[in-house]
């Protein structure tokens, strides 16, 4: 225990408890039936008082333990209970006037038996009230801290429990910052109406030129004599536009059959079949990966009718290398 702290904290209640004794040893000379019951409850009530606060502002004031709360309680008790002898042994002496030896003696041996019971008596009433007192200041104190523990150990639950997310939410964080965009595929398209099938279609990066196989269920030969891949979607496009094979490159289908009717190389079809913008022109963007959307129109022949028709088909593709 640190008996500074505890001398300090018995300071001002052993002043208090010095005022106490004067006031009713006062009363106690003036020989008054009323003073004389006053002296007895100052002595009996107001020191309980005094050691229960002493003990309640150690601990709340001072953060002191019960058991050095309960120390304070005792020292005010001794320091009391020294003062207390002594003031009656004066009180003796001046009401017996010093001269009777006898007297004095007799005086002096019940003030000593009165300091020892005193000692003993007082440091435990003084110590017990002095506990109580800390006992009540200390309770609001632990369940403030048991309340915070409880809320540091739900914290704890809870950051322990969000760990795992927040590991798993930055990974991914990382991932999405360090690895290439994620290639999406792209809804291939290349439909025709009734007759004639898409086999094969691509487009070459860079020049934007057509790779096209179809396959023909028309039920009839026909010369296929034109092909044309634009983004021009209007509905006067086939006859304000000129779409046109060479004479020499004429594509002959019989129905059943397939063939390619644009290649890049131009082995045995069409070459510089190159999809185009609405304008006509070469499309923005032609990289790898990139998409292109936009029709294409067939002219042909019925070689045994010599009707001539355009089939309109949809592409969708990306370029390709």
């Amino acid at each position: 225990m640190n008996w500074d702290k505890i001398f300090n904290a018995s300071l001002y209640p052993i002043i208090a408890m010095l005022l106490l004794q004067l006031v009713s040893f006062w009363s106690i000379t003036m020989d008054v039936q009323y003073l004389l019951l006053l002296a007895g409850l100052i002595l009996t009530i107001l020191p309980t008082l005094i050691y229960a606060y002493a003990g309640y502002s150690a601990v709340k004031d001072r953060k002191f333990t019960i058991q050095e709360a309960a120390a304070t309680g005792v020292l005010i008790s001794i320091i009391n209970t020294v003062a207390s002898t002594i003031l009656m042994l004066q009180i003796a002496t001046l009401r017996t006037g010093g001269s009777g030896a006898y007297e004095n003696t007799i005086f002096s041996a019940v003030a000593l038996v009165s300091l020892v019971i005193g000692l003993v008596f007082n440091s435990f009433w003084g110590g017990l009230f002095a506990a109580i007192g800390g006992a009540i200041a200390r309770k609001p104190i632990e369940d403030a801290q048991q309340k915070a523990k409880k809320i540091e150990t739900k914290t704890n639950w809870v950051l322990l429990a969000a760990l795992p997310v927040i590991i798993i939410l930055g990974f991914l964080f990382l991932l999405f910052l360090y690895l290439p965009p994620v290639d999406h595929p792209v809804s291939y398209q290349c439909t025709f109406p009734a007759g004639l099938t898409c086999t094969t279609s691509k487009l070459q990066t860079g020049s934007s030129k057509l790779t096209l196989q179809i396959g023909q269920g028309t039920g009839k030969t026909i010369r296929v004599t034109g092909i044309a891949c634009t983004q021009n979607s209007s509905g006067d496009y086939t006859t304000n536009a000129y779409i046109n094979y060479a004479p020499a490159t004429n594509i002959t289908m019989e129905s059943g059959t397939t063939a390619f009717l644009a290649k890049i190389d131009g082995s045995g079809a069409a070459a510089s079949i190159i999809c185009t913008d609405e304008s006509g022109n070469l499309p923005p963007n032609t990289a790898i990966g990139n998409s292109y959307n936009g029709r294409v129109y067939i002219n042909f022949t019925e070689v045994e009718t010599g009707i001539t028709r355009i089939a309109v088909g949809t592409l969708s593709t990306k370029y390709e290398a």
